[in-house]
């Protein structure tokens, strides 16, 4: 890969911007509102999108879905993301993880990140309503470890009596130190300071739809005034 160029200043306010590829998962965690609705970005548009919020300056692109790596384009806005010198963080399940992605997340620049729920597996897959997702969340972050790829886990507590405490203890007996815990919270399947759906709204801390990079550029849309207007209109 050539040298990516320098980061420009930062001139959106924002430190990440999250983009929800795809409503493909195959686990279905009821906290989880990422629906099989309308797509309305192609490559071309999501590239767009990169490369204008590199030009903005914003530092970090959040993949997530659904699950990225069920995204056939997502290698591609990788490369990309890297290209313009930005870092991003993959939004994964974990479950399933082909050559080609293990090369790509041992790029620098990219960070794993999954959600983990339980040392006991049946409560972990009582979670995500799939069996045997535990172990294969928990075999691939055995592997990414071994593999000294940089990994972020965020256990997330989803009901009263849930082993959190226990999840945590899991994680850092692999050898994982990047850990967090928080309280469910309902998601679109991708984080960051904004959104963009895979419809191309982008919306508001996840909830609040401002315009669509369909029609208007991701710049015009994060303009001090309309930004500060819609940030207002959601307190």
């Amino acid at each position: 890969m050539t040298q990516p160029p320098p980061l420009r200043p930062n001139h959106s306010g924002l430190d990440s911007l999250g983009l929800q590829l795809t409503p493909q998962c195959e686990v279905s965690c009821a906290h989880c509102l990422s629906d099989s609705g309308p797509e309305g970005l192609r490559l071309p548009d999501w590239k767009r999108v990169i490369s204008e919020a590199a030009a903005l300056g914003i530092p970090l692109i959040e993949l997530g879905g659904g699950d990225p790596l069920a995204h056939r384009d997502c290698p591609v806005l990788v490369e990309h993301a890297l290209g313009h010198g930005l870092r991003i963080a993959v939004r994964t399940a974990l479950l399933d993880v082909s050559p080609l992605w293990w090369d790509l997340l041992a790029h620098d620049g990219v960070t794993l990140v999954t959600r983990y729920y339980s040392d006991l597996a049946r409560e972990h897959d009582r979670i995500t309503g799939l069996p045997r997702s535990h172990a294969r969340t928990r075999a691939h972050l055995v592997r990414a470890h071994r593999r000294h790829l940089p990994v972020r886990v965020h256990v997330e507590e989803v009901f009263e009596g849930q082993r959190v405490r226990q999840a945590v203890a899991d994680v850092v007996s692999i050898g994982i130190t990047d850990v967090t815990v928080g309280a469910v919270r309902a998601v679109h399947g991708a984080d960051g300071d904004a959104v963009v759906l895979r419809t191309g709204d982008l919306a508001v801390s996840r909830y609040l739809p401002c315009g669509n990079v369909l029609t208007s550029g991701l710049g015009s849309l994060l303009a001090v005034d309309a930004w500060e207007r819609d940030t207002k209109a959601r307190r």
